[in-house]
């Protein structure tokens, strides 16, 4: 956390895309008095209590002959020479000691400054040159920064979209371009990376990498000619020898040129996919074969000599279809498109549950094995009809494309039939996957026209709709289309509750939506959370509350809790019927609001801090002014106004005799700054007058996954 230090709180005035680095901070001393100063050689603290200004200094490393001094103005008050050490806390006392200001100053031995500070001085930016808000836009070099931080944390899209922002406001910047370009053919977005590509290397001709990730680029257009001599540029260089010499030698065995890639893969034999590919080539070819490469088992090597005569292995391989898909797209890199047909012809045997995945199948029964097969009989010049055929009619559940492969094969299959439904919607989810939605959404777009009943294709195009493309209404329109065939699908009753909210449908419609999940008796424990708490929005209580029994709620670590449910049903229901005279019935659940319900084994303990939580607190005492208790509710409201949730402090205040509006609009403005709730901003927002920033606030709420009530309380922020 980064930003300014006052009175021993932190106003951190950051945007989410602002980068702030910083190699020396100061931090408020507590208990001890004075400012903590630290950087890469200790920390320090300088203290002053009366007369005395106390100088602690702890060293991160060995300081051998240290010069340590205190100067009071530029007058030496104390200084010596020390070794100092991690162990070892250094510390001087000056006692009678001035009002001016007391410097330390610590040196090495050959007098460079390691740490300065003195008292009241510090490096932070004034509080006039803090802006507020939305920032201004980052220059090209944060750009590529930001980029290289997402990608290391795996955020690939934002990466991409970083880069290309810097493009945008720097057009052909070499580095830039080549984080683009190289990013773009790692999503296989190969016509995509090409210009961005060329455009770095004809700045730098003899860098290896571009050259590399170029050639990925071509081979995956089909551009043979040009993929190969990038390849041989690349592999001319120490650093991307065995990458390059490996994906020349695979092109150059597509081609049909065994022993040009045998050369080349002998070149990168060192990896092992590459020792790997050479036996199996050697073995296709009839050469005399290389040494089998040190590492662990190979699944590839055991199956390339044993063609499944071992029980072990072929049932190994049946439990995971993917490991059958890895071993035949090693060999269609290498245009051996037989022995790859060899193995996905192959009927595994039934291997038990407990040693595959939740809902996996064997190999034979997935669409992409299948798929692959007819792709292989394809390049043999054989019938794929019956392959493709049989493929489209499987199961999709749980078959996420990945690879260059499997684009490739679905291309393919596409190309020789335009109607597999199947096709397009795998093709979909793979373009999805890269960030391809435009792609993406066609694709599903033709398998939804031909109303195909694939499980997961309305929800994948109403979370798309959603998500990306912001278009509410068509991601209703999909999420209720896809209802009557997946209607247990939990994302498509997700995506109604977020699509229904942004449109500001009433609570009732929500409900509805909800209540279509045909098995309530056993509705997953979020959506239960979800319909009681629009069933409570709609005035419906006792339907709400009916939710609760009979009932046993799954807990997920950071996610929401059966009793915050609970007592916001209940607090609702209890202002509901103040408002409506019934004061009796209200005053009763302010009463008992944290007793025990008998049925309910959750309300046995654990619900106390719901009820103690501010918004509670604050709707309690709503009831209770509303019902004649008027001392009770301010003595709540009090308590609520010296909180730290300063949303319904702030509310709370309003409610007292001794509210001043410019204090706590103020301590609003500052809460806001470095709140970390969404709902809580939403609400200060709001408060603020800030209703354009509270509403795309409420709508970044209602898009992320709901959790702690995040929905809920967002169509009640305003």
């Amino acid at each position: 956390q980064a930003g300014l230090f006052r009175n021993q709180e932190t106003y951190a005035f950051l945007e989410p895309r602002q980068t702030i680095r910083f190699s020396e901070y100061w931090m408020p001393a507590r208990g001890i008095g004075g400012i903590a100063r630290a950087n890469l050689y200790g920390v320090l603290n300088l203290a002053r209590h009366a007369d005395t200004v106390t100088a602690s200094f702890n060293a991160n490393q060995a300081i051998p002959q240290a010069s340590l001094r205190i100067l009071q103005g530029a007058a030496l008050a104390f200084g010596e020479t020390a070794d100092l050490a991690p162990e070892h806390t250094w510390s001087h006392e000056t006692k009678n000691a001035a009002q001016g200001p007391y410097t330390f100053e610590l040196r090495d031995a050959k007098g460079h400054v390691l740490l300065r500070h003195t008292e009241g001085r510090y490096d932070w930016t004034p509080a006039s040159e803090i802006q507020t808000g939305p920032q201004p836009r980052l220059a090209t070099g944060d750009t590529l920064e930001l980029g290289t931080d997402h990608e290391l944390q795996g955020e690939l899209l934002l990466a991409l979209g970083s880069y290309q922002e810097g493009l945008r406001r720097a057009p052909g910047d070499f580095e830039l371009s080549f984080a683009a370009g190289r990013l773009l053919a790692s999503l296989q977005r190969y016509v995509e990376a090409i210009p961005y590509l060329e455009s770095a290397a004809a700045r730098a001709t003899s860098n290896p990498e571009i050259a590399y990730y170029l050639g990925l680029a071509y081979d995956g257009t089909g551009g043979f000619a040009h993929a190969r001599r990038a390849y041989e540029a690349a592999a001319r260089m120490p650093s991307f020898r065995a990458a390059a010499s490996l994906k020349l030698g695979e092109l150059l065995a597509r081609s049909g040129d065994g022993d040009a890639a045998l050369e080349s893969l002998h070149a990168a034999k060192r990896d092992l996919r590459a020792a790997e590919e050479t036996i199996a080539l050697e073995r296709a070819l009839g050469r005399p074969l290389e040494a089998s490469p040190e590492g662990p088992p190979s699944a590839f090597l055991e199956w390339d000599a044993d063609k499944g005569r071992d029980a072990a292995l072929l049932r190994f391989l049946a439990a995971d279809p993917e490991r059958v898909l890895e071993i035949a797209a090693e060999y269609m890199r290498l245009g051996l498109y037989r022995r790859a047909l060899d193995l996905l012809a192959r009927d595994f045997p039934a291997v038990p549950a407990s040693e595959t995945e939740p809902g996996a199948v064997l190999p034979q029964q997935h669409p992409m094995v299948v798929y692959y097969r007819g792709y292989c009989r394809e390049k043999l010049g054989e019938s794929a009809d019956a392959d493709y055929q049989a493929a489209q009619k499987l199961s999709t559940l749980y078959v996420f494309p990945s690879r260059a492969e499997d684009l490739e094969v679905l291309r393919a299959v596409l190309r020789t039939d335009p109607g597999d439904m199947t096709a397009h919607y795998l093709l979909g989810t793979q373009y999805f996957a890269r960030g391809l939605t435009a792609d993406a959404l066609a694709e599903w777009n033709t398998a939804r026209r031909a109303h195909a009943a694939i499980p997961v294709l309305d929800a994948d195009i109403g979370l798309a709709l959603l998500r990306e493309k912001h278009d509410w209404s068509g991601a209703v329109e999909a999420f209720r289309e896809g209802l009557p065939i997946d209607p247990s699908n939990l994302k498509l009753y997700e995506g109604l509750d977020s699509a229904l909210s942004l449109l500001g449908r009433p609570p009732a419609e929500l409900a509805a939506a909800l209540e279509k999940y045909p098995d309530l008796a056993n509705m997953p424990t979020e959506l239960v959370y979800s319909l009681a708490l629009v069933r409570a929005e709609a005035g419906e209580f006792d339907r709400a509350l009916a939710l609760f029994h009979d009932r046993f709620f799954v807990r997920e670590e950071g996610g929401t809790n059966v009793r915050e449910v609970w007592v916001e049903v209940k607090t609702r229901q209890a202002l509901s019927q103040a408002q409506a005279g019934q004061c009796d019935s209200a005053l009763g659940i302010v009463n008992a609001i944290g007793a025990e319900v008998p049925g309910l084994p959750f309300t046995k303990d654990g619900v106390q801090p719901f009820v103690d939580a501010p918004r509670t607190q604050y709707r309690l005492a709503q009831v209770e002014a509303q019902c004649g208790r008027a001392e009770a509710a301010k003595e709540r409201w009090r308590r609520v106004a010296a909180s730290a949730d300063v949303a319904w402090a702030w509310r709370a205040a309003q409610k007292l005799p001794d509210y001043q509006e410019a204090q706590w609009r103020a301590r609003a403005q500052a809460a806001l700054a470095k709140s970390a709730s969404p709902e809580t901003a939403a609400m200060l927002e709001f408060a603020l007058g800030k209703s354009t920033e509270a509403r795309a606030r409420v709508e970044q709420i209602l898009l992320l996954p709901d959790r702690h009530m995040s929905h809920h309380l967002a169509r009640l922020a305003g």
